[in-house]
């Protein structure tokens, strides 16, 4: 998988939107582990705020589904 841009956007993006269930399998994995990385995180260094941006946000409605 290539997360470069192509001619349609985000390439995984766009996977992830067709029902590819290779991808949405990848990006639950990918979702878990991002949050417990976060949950890691935040219990050792109680930050006031935690900011997801950048390509991660673009997948939000697939890691959070």
């Amino acid at each position: 998988m290539n997360l470069t841009h192509g001619k349609r956007g985000l390439l995984p993006l766009n996977e992830a939107q067709c029902g590819n269930p290779k991808v949405l399998q990848l990006l639950n994995s990918f979702g878990e582990y991002i949050g417990i990385g976060l949950t890691n995180i935040i219990n050792t260094f109680n930050p006031e705020v935690v900011i997801i941006g950048n390509r991660i946000a673009t997948f939000e409605n697939q890691i959070t589904s």
